[in-house]
């Protein structure tokens, strides 16, 4: 027989909010989906930032092009992929 009073569960006052469960984060797919800026000023600074990285790649290309050619004593070979051909690339690597 049991002495003295039984254990209960200690329960918090009714003015102390619990904790709330967190949320696991959600894990990023692989491919071109971007999330959206919600703010207009990130959405221009994104755009500004995309010109401008195109412009450096352009003239990064173009003066590797030109010390190619510059130091290569045969003519200089590129081969420029066009979209078209790209995409038909792509859809039989698939298959």
């Amino acid at each position: 027989m049991p002495q003295g009073k039984t254990k209960i569960k200690v329960q918090l006052p009714k003015g102390v909010k619990q904790k709330q469960k967190q949320q696991k984060k959600q894990v990023l797919r692989k491919g071109p989906t971007t999330i959206a800026p919600k703010k207009a000023r990130l959405v221009e600074a994104a755009k500004w930032k995309q010109g401008l990285s195109r412009q450096l790649h352009a003239s990064i290309e173009e003066k590797a092009v030109s010390r190619a050619t510059s130091s290569e004593a045969t003519s200089l070979r590129l081969l420029k992929v066009s979209t078209s051909s790209g995409s038909k690339a792509k859809s039989n690597k698939k298959k």
